[in-house]
């Protein structure tokens, strides 16, 4: 298991990415280092600071037209949902992820998707 201090130091990592990516207009870089702020968020069940993260990662990537993090926003975001027990909610996020990752063919994003899925049963 990684320790929390860990996922403080890569998350102030991501931050710094992130503000070098505005920085550099740099959208698929500030993109990702959004997700990955909103994973680690959601690793520690910060729902707070993993929501805003990641909605912003999935209007860019929607926005670049990248479907394989695109998915994997909605993904997440799904998790959160599930976290704040609204089902609902999360399966609308999940299930608009695998209509997304399986018109791309990732099927290694789509598999992580049904299994986070899982949390709803």
């Amino acid at each position: 298991m990684i320790e929390e201090g860990r996922f403080d130091e890569a998350t102030e990592l991501c931050e710094t990415a992130l503000v070098v990516a505005r920085e550099l207009e740099s959208r698929r870089f500030e993109a990702i280092s959004l997700l990955t702020i909103g994973e680690h968020a959601l690793r520690k069940e910060d729902v707070s600071v993993a929501h805003p993260h990641l909605e912003e990662a999935l209007e860019i990537f929607q926005q670049l037209g990248y479907h394989r993090a695109e998915g994997a926003a909605l993904s997440a975001l799904g998790q959160v949902e599930v976290l704040s027990g609204r089902s609902r909610e999360a399966f609308e996020y999940f299930q608009k992820g695998e209509r997304i990752l399986r018109k791309a063919g990732a099927k290694l994003e789509l598999a992580k998707l049904i299994c986070h899925r899982g949390l709803l049963r």
